[in-house]
């Protein structure tokens, strides 16, 4: 296998924007989609199973030049739920409800990489209980569903996956705080903590695979996130571990997450 030091996913922030992934825009036809979906395979929800979710998980393997499935299935997991949970929370932080059901979703991917995700619907006004419509749609009927596929296909642990889609609300969570103008309530780092805290809280146990706490710096107090389990990133020949990674001591973590925010800063300039 031959890596391809090129292709890499998209950023989570663009000049200190959002990044494409918790971007939506209208989709033919009548719905929205994050990314670019011109390019790459597109797979409908549905068909994210067998031999489709080997190809895909082969796929990364072949990117990251790792013979270990396990490690090309846990970084396909994180990438999926990475955006299809950023999605879904920058619309609810905008006081909408983005359908996630397996069944309402197209993936689309290129050689290991995903280009984006289309919505079958476009996001809808927040209604009572929208988080707990949101978490069943998400979580329930998509996220559960392919963690069980994968675990069907590859050997790989439970914690691992889910690991995965708890550091996707997490650190989408991160984002959006980090993103967002002074003016709205999520760029405070207590609201954005409880905002990612209350998603999470409401499937037991995925509260508990990353943790969520605050960085003083630079005259802003910045939300910051740590995984409970790893994604296995470093154990690719050019992977190391990242700034959330549970194997890290504290004080390297937070380290590092002083060297993001300074970067960041100087991103936005």
């Amino acid at each position: 296998m031959h890596p391809e030091p090129t292709r890499a996913p998209a950023p989570l922030t663009v000049d200190g924007r959002l990044g494409p992934r918790f971007v939506v825009t209208p989709a033919e036809p009548g719905g929205v989609q994050n990314g670019s979906l011109l390019d790459g395979v597109p797979v409908p929800g549905p068909m994210l199973h067998g031999e489709t979710l080997d190809r895909l998980v082969d796929d990364v393997a072949a990117l990251r030049d790792t013979p270990d499935r396990t490690v090309a299935a846990s970084l396909w997991m994180s990438q999926y739920a990475s955006w299809l949970v950023g999605a879904v929370i920058a619309e609810r932080a905008r006081g909408r409800l983005l359908g996630a059901s397996l069944d309402a979703v197209t993936l689309v991917s290129d050689r290991g990489v995903v280009q984006g995700i289309r919505f079958a619907r476009a996001a809808r006004p927040a209604v009572p209980d929208v988080d707990d419509a949101l978490v069943a749609a998400l979580v329930d009927d998509n996220l559960a569903v392919v963690v069980g596929r994968l675990r069907a296909r590859v050997r790989i642990s439970s914690r691992n996956l889910w690991g995965s889609v708890a550091a996707a609300f997490a650190t989408g969570t991160r984002v959006l705080s980090w993103c967002a103008p002074p003016t709205d309530p999520i760029h405070d780092a207590p609201t954005a903590a409880a905002f990612a805290r209350d998603l999470l809280g409401r499937r037991r146990g995925l509260d508990r695979l990353v943790g969520l706490g605050e960085l003083d710096e630079a005259g802003r107090s910045w939300l910051v996130v740590h995984r409970g389990a790893c994604c296995l990133a470093y154990r690719t020949p050019t992977g190391r571990t990242c700034a959330t990674c549970t194997l890290l001591d504290p004080d390297e973590r937070a380290d590092r997450f002083r060297g993001f925010v300074n970067d960041y800063l100087q991103e936005s300039r």
